[in-house]
């Protein structure tokens, strides 16, 4: 297990690098980049604290002394500096956050694609 979260501490750390390195470039490039790098930030930013939220697996996670209450405010405080560093405006924070159980109209176009997909048709029922 502890070999599995080295792997995935590596992989995550290179996509917090290279994500960075994109918003930066689109944050402090042409007034159409900020734009567009607003925009994109805009639709997510009030479902980011349901990757904070308490859960009924949220136990397994305390036992192994992650706090997710800590973790949200630290990573809160993280990305608020880093946009601001790189002149993109923080989203509105006074808009509540969306609740865990909505999501966007995105997840609903994706579960029924992968429903249609026959490959993970098949692996579902164990043919594969």
């Amino acid at each position: 297990m502890v070999e599995t979260a080295n792997k995935i501490r590596v992989e995550e750390l290179y996509h917090l690098r290279h994500t960075s390195a994109w918003v930066r470039r689109l944050g402090l490039g042409t007034t159409e980049s900020q734009q567009r790098m607003r925009a994109a930030l805009d639709l997510p930013w009030r479902y980011t604290p349901q990757l904070f939220t308490l859960t009924s697996n949220s136990v397994i996670l305390s036992n192994l002394g992650i706090n997710l209450e800590g973790a949200y405010s630290a990573w809160h405080e993280m990305v608020v500096s880093f946009l601001i560093e790189n002149e993109l405006k923080v989203p509105n924070q006074n808009d509540p956050p969306i609740n865990r159980s909505d999501h966007t109209d995105h997840l609903g176009v994706l579960v029924r694609r992968c429903n249609r997909s026959p490959v993970l048709t098949r692996r579902r029922s164990g043919k594969i």
